[in-house]
């Protein structure tokens, strides 16, 4: 029998607990990451089971998960206690990005939460007890202030879906143009640090110096924010396609004594100094295909990095103090919540999968509205045929 598929998505971790999504099922899952036992704990009302892509970021907040939206247009809101789910609508604004690219993050500041755009054109600041939303447009600004950022084709959106946050101030960028966030007073301070093309993919702040790692030249550059200046740029070797092929440098951390860097198709992270010096960090993966393991979300909590191993159902836990790693593959126990959702018990691996099964879907289309007349003229036919078909 083929083994079930729990590629996390969006995830965080408190003590033991790893609670996640995945990016084609819409529930709720559960990971202890000392044992490996893994489970759903909840399958949303809001949306059919199989809508993928609704939430890429998620984040634990005093008994709650909070979920940015990514395709959803609405921020949810669990409750660990109660189970019941919360949704709080998100303002719909017109932006130059794609409409189904929201959110990369959330982060928890004081009384608030930061949603942290992909493509949306604000940030949104949410207030944790009255759910009040304030909204602090980035995109309009940027392309006021850099005219030219659009009609040469350099605008990508925000290009560091990871961040830095130092004191009360949120640094992220738009290709080479430096965004930094007041989560005090709102304000916004742009900076463009270069007049070439660049996609920094990633950034980490140590001092009064940022790494910024650039996709396209595959180099991590040490920039002085202070006197908008690059002090050097260190060659990461990736010999790939391009920045389109998920290859390069994809996440960037602070970490003891240095920075960590992942890249896409990689099976180690690359360490340097603060003086330049560089380590690879062998992580033996065991990468069963030619993609690697850090297009996923990878998640830094203090000392500790967590690293979902795609097409594994496994996370690596790397320990950045000793460099060590421990793997820790998912025990998926009864998936009971997920079978609710099913109507007939027929699957096609074993019998709490929550897939169906051929027969279930050849019976499915035979009672879906569609004759061979209706099919010929059009009419609709293929969304009926997609209703029908909807658990």
């Amino acid at each position: 029998m083929a083994e079930i598929i729990l590629d996390i998505y969006g995830f965080d971790i408190e003590g033991s607990s790893l609670y996640f999504n995945c990016q084609y099922i819409n529930a709720i899952f559960h990971m202890d990451i000392e044992t490996g036992k893994t489970d759903c704990i909840k399958v949303p009302e809001r949306y059919s089971m199989n809508i993928g892509s609704l939430h890429y970021a998620l984040r634990i907040v005093e008994d709650k998960i909070w979920f940015a939206p990514y395709g959803a247009d609405e921020i949810m809101v669990y409750d660990l206690k109660s189970g019941a789910c919360e949704y709080i609508g998100i303002p719909r604004l017109e932006g130059h990005g794609r409409k189904h690219v929201k959110f990369c993050d959330i982060y928890e500041y004081g009384g608030w939460l930061i949603l942290v755009p992909a493509e949306y054109p604000a940030i949104l600041k949410i207030d944790k007890a009255s759910y009040k939303i304030t909204v602090v447009k980035w995109e309009e600004e940027l392309i006021e202030r850099y005219p030219h950022f659009k009609e040469d084709g350099r605008y990508i959106g925000i290009s560091s879906w990871n961040y830095e946050v130092l004191g009360n101030m949120l640094h992220l960028f738009a290709s080479n143009v430096s965004i930094r966030y007041n989560m005090d007073s709102d304000e916004l301070d742009f900076c463009e640090i270069s007049n070439e093309r660049k996609s920094y993919a990633g950034v980490a702040g140590y001092g009064d110096k940022f790494a910024l790692a650039d996709r396209y030249d595959c180099e991590l550059a040490i920039w002085d924010a202070a006197e908008n200046k690059i002090l050097k740029t260190i060659d990461l070797e990736y010999k790939g396609l391009n920045a389109e092929d998920d290859g390069g440098p994809l996440w960037v951390y602070k970490v003891k004594g240095g920075i960590a860097i992942a890249q896409g198709r990689d099976d180690f992270l690359r360490f340097f100094d603060y003086e330049g010096e560089s380590r690879k960090i062998d992580l033996y993966i065991g990468r069963k295909d030619k993609y690697g393991c850090f297009i996923n979300r990878v998640r830094q909590k203090g000392s500790r990095l967590a690293i979902p191993l795609e097409g594994q159902n496994a996370v690596l836990i790397v320990d950045t103090q000793e460099w060590e790693a421990k793997r820790v593959r998912m025990e998926i126990c009864g998936l009971d919540m997920l079978k609710t959702r099913v109507e007939k018990e027929e699957y096609i691996v074993e019998s709490n999968s929550p897939f169906r099964g051929l027969s279930d879907l050849i019976g499915r289309l035979k009672k879906s509205e569609g004759s061979k007349n209706t099919i010929a003229g059009g009419g609709g036919i293929g969304n009926k045929i997609y209703q029908s078909l909807r658990l």
